[in-house]
């Protein structure tokens, strides 16, 4: 999943998940199929390829950047 945090607008909601991997509601795993940027290219640029990992099972999902 893609966050475009534009002047921070998504640092609240990122740190609330972190704080959910620090307390163990959430596995350190599954935090990182969250990716943010500042700018939309960054953005695309991270989630080219991202493997998602769902109990031993992997997808993989492309994007292609027509900006």
């Amino acid at each position: 999943m893609g966050l475009l945090n534009v002047d921070g607008y998504y640092n609240s909601l990122l740190s609330f998940i972190d704080k959910a991997v620090e307390e163990g509601f959430i596995s350190p795993k599954a935090r990182h199929i969250i990716v943010s940027s500042p700018s939309s290219k960054e953005l695309v640029k991270k989630m080219e390829v991202t493997a998602i990992s769902l109990s031993g099972l992997t997808v993989s999902v492309m994007f292609y950047d027509s900006l």
